[in-house]
């Protein structure tokens, strides 16, 4: 499962240097959502990290007060790295409201996985 936590990642970073003034070849659906729904998508995309994290192995060693401490310290680093390079990027802007969507997001994931694990037993 690590694999696909670290391609989801890497797929983050990719989504987040895609410059947003111009066509590359097949990137244009960033040109087509607008800079809302650009902005609301950090809440599932870092939900979806965070249940990742969560489900890694390397988690499985630590109690749960850890495990979700540490992913929403890991998310919120991660999301927040993403935003700075974004500083670099045309077209793109980073901004304290995208790194508060990635912490929302962060704690759905988190809250989703703790619910998906009350309901295994």
């Amino acid at each position: 499962e690590t694999i696909f936590l670290f391609s989801y990642m890497l797929l983050i970073v990719l989504g987040s240097v895609i410059p947003g003034d111009r066509d590359l070849g097949g990137l244009n659906f960033t040109l087509v959502l607008s800079p809302t729904l650009q902005n609301f998508l950090h809440v599932p995309v870092f939900a979806l990290l965070a249940v990742l994290m969560l489900r890694d192995d390397s988690m499985s060693r630590l109690c749960p007060r850890e495990k979700y401490l540490g992913v929403l310290v890991l998310c919120a680093g991660f999301g927040a790295f993403c935003e700075a390079i974004q500083v670099v990027i045309p077209g793109r802007f980073a901004g304290v409201g995208d790194v508060v969507l990635i912490i929302i997001g962060t704690f759905a994931g988190i809250a989703f996985s703790h619910s998906a694990k009350d309901c295994k037993g």
